[in-house]
């Protein structure tokens, strides 16, 4: 739309993009649900549900195009994601199985684990909300 006035110069006074890129959060995102984990000699089983199912609404189920894996963390102290996942590469299935247990006099007696979604959108890489926490005596 544009405004004239005596002699002067058009102004544009409202802009419309048409082709405005969607800005995705991690809080548009959903988590990782049904976490549990067990122990199998001296590795740590930890199996999720699906994010993508018949019973999921429209909207998680349209992320489908969208979603590149799962990131596996073992957390170095209770409340600390590390950087970097357990996995090399994003997880396409439901399962992980821990076999790198290094334990010494000073580690702790429990281990805890989350998971992440990860999602790609216009190039960039989103991490979605993270699982509950679960943890398993060493």
């Amino acid at each position: 739309m544009f405004f004239t006035g005596c002699g002067r110069k058009q102004k544009n006074i409202f802009s419309f993009e048409p082709d405005q890129k969607l800005k995705v959060t991690k809080l548009d995102l959903p988590a990782v649900k049904g976490l549990k984990i067990a122990k199998n000699g001296d590795c740590n089983i930890l199996t999720w549900f699906d994010l993508f199912n018949q019973k999921n609404s429209t909207s998680i189920n349209s992320l489908q195009k969208n979603f590149i894996g799962y990131d596996v963390f073992k957390l170095t102290k209770r409340n600390f994601i590390p950087k970097r996942p357990l996995n090399k590469n994003p997880l396409t299935e439901t399962q992980f199985v821990d076999k790198n247990k290094k334990f010494t006099k000073k580690s702790p007696r429990k281990s805890f684990y989350l998971v992440q979604p990860v999602f790609k959108f216009d190039n960039q890489f989103i991490k979605g909300l993270s699982s509950q926490i679960v943890g398993i005596e060493n």
